[in-house]
């Protein structure tokens, strides 16, 4: 099963963790993780790439950890959204067997 983190901040999503493997399938096959990795992947190239944050990275074999360190623009939230958007459909459709959704609330004098 791969769970997911939203981390908050004073309420306003601030970043995520996913860990695990969906093993909706076969590795290869497994198209729960393959939805769930392509969408974090976005989600980072985007907030990186496009909106020039400035983020706390921890990617190992089954997990990624984002956390915004800078900016937090208007539209680095609504990136963070749609990325809850598309994990919480993952999770209405195939179900929490396969993907689990979570928050966190962080300490706004905590840096990640």
């Amino acid at each position: 099963m791969t769970q997911i983190i939203f981390f908050k901040r004073n309420g306003v999503l601030n970043g995520f963790r996913a860990e695990g493997h969906a093993g909706f399938s076969c590795r290869g096959k497994d198209i729960v993780c393959s939805a769930i990795s392509m969408l974090t992947t976005n989600t980072v190239n985007s907030l990186t790439e496009l909106n020039h944050e400035e983020v706390s990275l921890v990617v190992e074999d089954g997990l990624l950890e984002v956390h915004l360190l800078t900016n937090r623009e208007p539209s680095s939230i609504v990136l963070l959204k749609s990325l809850e958007l598309g994990i919480s459909s993952i999770q209405a459709e195939y179900g929490k067997k396969y993907c689990t959704v979570d928050y966190k609330e962080e300490n706004a004098n905590v840096k990640a």
